[in-house]
């Protein structure tokens, strides 16, 4: 939370009985400690938790602890390392084509955003209250043009770069987070009593097909997402290799509690792939 297009009023509230926001998306420990503490606080109910993360996400910055898991590179000339200095220079940008954001942003919002001193991180805590979400996207936007306009995609050395940049980011986010958080319900006793999903919204392009970050186009790099369902009664591991929706989730979630499925459902039910019926869900 505490994004534009994860807000409660655009249908991310619903059916909640609680919302939390963890902090800054680049403080991990943050995030953690909020999982963790509020699984301390109702580990004798019965709950579904929800959680969203913008770490694996551009602009990438990963601790250099991760990065060096994937290359020995220490930096590379027009690919932006660290938060501090990428939001010192978006703000430089965002001075510089002046103009043009205004356009984007609306007048008044400009000057609020230049009058609380262009805010230096991704949270926009400081921000959301004083305007719409539509200029919060387009702020979202300005930064990741500013972001990628500095990669030069088509030079093979920078792409594979910054694709370690990504790969450390995900590594980071498990072993900080969904590490923990798994170990923490193996503490509490509740790990054999709890389903476990774990999936994406989307993927990154790396100039596969001339584009780079998402949004744009749904070619498989964007659209072919992980999905890793962990139920406590399922023994064998297996893999599926038929072509499912993250629309899935909900009904296969509903199917493995024995609840209901309702008729508005849009995906279908993938118990039957544990159940070695192998029909795609999509046909």
């Amino acid at each position: 939370l505490g994004v534009p297009d994860l807000e409660p009023d655009v249908g991310f509230g619903w059916g909640f009985d609680e919302l939390i926001n963890s902090g800054d998306v680049l403080r991990l420990d943050e995030s953690r400690r909020s999982l963790c503490a509020w699984l301390d606080a109702n580990k004798g109910q019965r709950f579904f938790l929800n959680f969203h993360t913008y770490k694996v996400h551009a602009p990438y910055f990963p601790n250099p602890k991760y990065k060096a898991r994937f290359t020995k590179i220490k930096s590379m000339e027009g690919v932006s390392e660290d938060a501090e200095g990428f939001y010192s220079k978006s703000a430089e940008q965002v001075m510089k084509d002046k103009k043009l954001d205004i356009e984007l942003m609306g007048e008044d919002f400009f000057n609020q955003y230049v009058a609380l001193g262009l805010p230096k991180d991704d949270s926009q805590q400081t921000i959301y209250p004083l305007t719409s979400r539509k200029k919060l996207i387009k702020l979202s936007r300005i930064k990741y043009s500013i972001y990628f306009g500095g990669i030069n995609f088509k030079n093979k050395t920078v792409n594979d770069y910054v694709q370690t940049l990504y790969d450390a980011n995900i590594l980071e986010y498990d072993e900080r987070v969904i590490g923990p958080v798994i170990k923490k319900l193996k503490a509490l006793n509740i790990y054999d009593k709890t389903i476990i999903i774990i999936c994406s919204d989307h993927g990154e392009e790396f100039y596969e097909h001339r584009g780079f970050g998402h949004g744009r186009t749904v070619y498989n790099e964007v659209t072919h997402v992980p999905l890793i369902i962990r139920a406590p009664w399922i023994k064998q591991a297996k893999r599926v290799k038929e072509l499912t929706q993250t629309v899935d989730i909900m009904p296969t979630l509903l199917d493995l509690l024995e609840i209901p499925i309702a008729h508005q459902a849009q995906g279908k039910s993938l118990v039957g792939f544990i159940n070695n019926k192998r029909s795609s869900p999509l046909h």
